[in-house]
């Protein structure tokens, strides 16, 4: 039985590759996704170890290596896309707003944003903290924080607010 504090490691570990993939294809244009996936997979896993001449067992390892990094940043890249997509279509799908869950709520208003041209950064984390901001908001230097919030009431009082 592994002990709490490695599986602590372990999903630290995943939940910051996690973010670090997904900030990366969310800032970086499909092109260089696409060059970066491609190249991972020559570069670490044949290039590099034939270069300096490594042991036959090191070159596997490095095969392995490069293929799972190009795989990671190639489904990272996908999953932002099918994303992306869905925040998209929420807008012309949604006719009543009390059927979202609080992500998919954030989601719409971030794409409303978009489409009034902003640039807009989801920050919200579901079940983390996120220092209550859901969306950062840029353009043309002007920036903005939101904070989404979605009731279930009809009426919403002052306090709540």
């Amino acid at each position: 039985m592994r002990s709490y504090s490695h599986n602590v490691a372990v999903s630290t570990l995943t939940n910051w590759l996690d973010r670090a993939v997904m900030a990366l294809v969310d800032h970086v244009p499909g092109a260089v996704i696409a060059v970066l996936a491609i190249g991972f997979y020559p570069g670490l896993g044949l290039l590099l170890p034939l270069a300096f001449k490594w042991p036959a067992a090191w070159l596997v390892d490095a095969n392995v290596i490069g293929v799972c990094g190009a795989a990671v940043l190639s489904l990272g890249w996908f999953a932002a896309q099918v994303e992306a997509a869905k925040r998209r279509h929420l807008i012309e799908w949604t006719t009543e707003f009390r059927h979202l869950d609080a992500e998919e709520f954030e989601w719409l208003v971030g794409e409303m944003f978009r489409r009034e041209g902003w640039e807009v950064e989801e920050t919200g984390r579901h079940g983390m903290p996120d220092g209550n901001i859901d969306l950062r908001l840029d353009r043309h230097g002007e920036r903005r924080l939101v904070q989404c919030k979605r009731w279930t009431a009809w009426e919403v009082n002052v306090d709540q607010i």
